[in-house]
């Protein structure tokens, strides 16, 4: 495969940073956008010696753990890796995880499912704001590209943000050289 080449793949796990993991003749190929269980239509965007990486063109079937990421600045904002599957799964996914990194480390012990309030809204209690040009919102993944928070605002801060960040709005806009919020 090589780069802007499309295949039809069926994804076969995630990553620790929300990527879908396929094999397209026996190399790893991790797909942006994709749960696993996803069979899909995908475009290569990088072909590297041993892996690849692409993006979803197009969902043939989706995952049974797919679910609707429930945010307007999914997934181009880099904030959260996991709103394209259910709560759930997220929460399988983070203990397998630990459990494989433990193996991986030589340590053989059981991990517990993860304990969690099951809030997935509103949760975030820290931010820092990345300042764009008249505005600021979030870093796109993997870039220094300042992604515009809706005006509903990011569905994981604690709601008392939206508030700050509103009434700041106006203000870090006029303000030379404001990189953070």
């Amino acid at each position: 495969m090589k780069k802007n080449d499309k295949a039809e793949v069926k994804v076969e796990s995630m990553t620790n940073l929300g990527y879908g993991v396929a094999r397209i003749g026996g190399v790893v190929t991790f797909v942006g956008g994709a749960a696993d269980g996803d069979r899909a239509e995908i475009k290569i965007i990088k072909a590297a010696q041993g892996y690849n990486a692409a993006r979803v063109e197009r969902l043939i079937e989706p995952s049974a753990h797919r679910c609707d990421p429930g945010c307007p600045a999914y997934p181009r904002c880099g904030g959260c890796s996991f709103r394209h599957v259910t709560y759930e799964h997220e929460k399988e996914l983070k203990r397998g995880f630990v459990e494989a990194a433990m193996k991986k480390n030589h340590v053989d012990i059981g991990v517990s499912d993860v304990v969690s309030d099951g809030n997935v809204s509103g949760w975030r209690n820290k931010v820092e704001y990345p300042v764009g040009v008249g505005y600021f919102g979030c870093y796109a993944r993997h870039s220094h590209d300042v992604v515009r928070l809706p005006d509903s605002g990011c569905r994981i801060q604690d709601k008392a943000f939206d508030k700050i960040t509103a009434h700041l709005s106006g203000a870090a806009a006029g303000i030379k050289g404001l990189r953070h919020i």
